[in-house]
């Protein structure tokens, strides 16, 4: 049997819930800024419209067409062009605010503890 010493995990995806963290996240940022009162869209547009545009960006990205810091500059104001509101309303800190915070939010898939402490060993 081999042994290894070493197992490296990608974060998203594999051990972390990304949708999930991302989508909470939203919602919190939602509820903060009161878009709600904009009468435009709900937290499930909002969520929805995010994964859409942010895997666009990321499809760009994995085919060198933009950068890493271009995700950052477009996804928001993308987001709020797609959901027909005024980049009036977006908040200047959007961006860095759903970067701060979504890494915050603790969801894991099932049996990733499990899996971690049985390669522990």
């Amino acid at each position: 049997m081999a042994y290894y010493k070493h197992i490296f995990f990608d974060l998203d995806h594999t051990l972390w819930d990304y949708d999930t963290n991302a989508s909470e996240a939203l919602f919190e940022l939602y509820d903060h800024y009161k878009f709600r009162e904009l009468n435009s869209f709900t937290k499930e547009e909002l969520v929805a419209t995010f994964f859409e545009v942010n895997d666009q960006l990321w499809d760009l990205y994995n085919q060198h067409r933009i950068g890493r810091g271009d995700i950052r500059k477009r996804r928001f104001p993308q987001i709020f062009q797609k959901l027909r509101v005024d980049e009036v309303h977006l908040p200047e800190n959007l961006e860095s605010e759903y970067i701060n915070l979504a890494p915050t939010k603790p969801a894991v898939f099932p049996d990733t503890f499990e899996v971690l402490e049985y390669l522990a060993g």
